[in-house]
């Protein structure tokens, strides 16, 4: 239970005033149901901060070793965005696919104009994170080859940031 049950905060209400006085049973309602949304609270609380550390962003970095903060924060939004596809969608790569099938089956199944829009915004936020996922499961090895000129070095890093940039537009799509 993640938030208080008023329905069954009344019944109990009702039921402990019959037997005590109407302050007491007030009490003994809130304090019985709480211990719940505690619980709640507490396990979410451990789970999301200890075991699944939501609030860490992993760039695979070997520890101790010093990386500029434009290198940290592509490898830790890309990162992000191949934990996304791998760990939170249900079939990862599979589901993208499927989500950028949608508009093919829409007009099969008879879907109204509405919900057609939606699904085609659905179907193209997939491809691009398909696009951009499979770019940096390709791109990010080439990161340890050594740069052979400045300017390739400027090619790389310039696609680098658009890729960055493609990332922060569709970012509102990246939830499961």
């Amino acid at each position: 239970m993640n938030q208080f049950d008023f329905n069954r905060y009344y019944e109990l209400k009702c039921f402990l005033q019959k037997k005590i006085p109407e302050k007491i049973a007030e009490i003994l309602a809130k304090t019985i149901l709480y211990i719940p949304n505690i619980y709640w609270w507490v396990s979410n609380y451990i789970e999301n901060g200890f075991i699944e550390k939501f609030h860490i962003l992993d760039t695979g970095f070997k520890r101790g070793s010093f990386y500029d903060l434009d290198r940290r924060i592509l490898y830790a939004v890309f990162n992000g965005l191949k934990s996304f596809v791998e760990d939170e969608l249900t079939d990862g790569v599979a589901h993208l696919q499927w989500e950028i099938s949608l508009p093919e089956n829409m007009i099969e199944n008879g879907y109204q104009e509405c919900e057609r829009e939606s699904l085609t915004r659905q179907s193209e936020s997939a491809k691009e994170v398909l696009f951009l996922y499979e770019w940096w499961i390709n791109h990010k090895d080439l990161n340890d080859l050594p740069y052979t000129t400045y300017e390739e070095e400027m090619r790389l890093y310039d696609e680098e940031t658009e890729m960055l940039i493609r990332l922060m537009k569709i970012r509102g799509s990246l939830w499961s």
